[in-house]
């Protein structure tokens, strides 16, 4: 049986880079030596291409730091998401739940509206 919809509308979401804000979630880093290339939020490859599993080094303005994760915002202040209309979890991709994290959201009906308040957001 196909699960009702609704949308989902992230109206606030920070992206302060802090532990405390609760928008950021780990991803997967990986690197492509050969390219001298770091893909973020991908799939792992099934080659020679090394996974950061372990702390890494960066140098920035001359100096260097040592990185033990990589993460991304869980939300965007204005994406819309397609959510079951009784979990509220996304229904495809990542199956994010905006109320297990720190963001406002707004649950629509229908698509148009959701839309409408989608591009209010992003002028705000």
């Amino acid at each position: 049986m196909t699960p009702k919809i609704k949308y989902a509308v992230i109206t606030e979401a920070s992206l302060k880079p802090s532990e405390e804000e609760g928008n950021w979630e780990d991803t997967l880093a990986v690197i492509n030596p050969e390219e001298r290339t770091l893909y973020v939020d991908a799939e792992p490859p099934n080659d020679d291409t090394t996974l950061f599993l372990e702390p890494f080094t960066v140098t920035a303005k001359g100096k260097t730091y040592t990185i033990d994760k990589v993460k991304i915002p869980a939300f965007m202040k204005g994406e819309i998401l397609i959510v079951d209309a009784k979990t509220e979890r996304e229904i495809a991709g990542r199956h994010r739940k905006p109320s297990k994290w720190f963001v406002e959201y707004e649950v629509y009906d229908n698509l148009e509206d959701a839309i409408k308040r989608a591009l209010e957001v992003e002028e705000e």
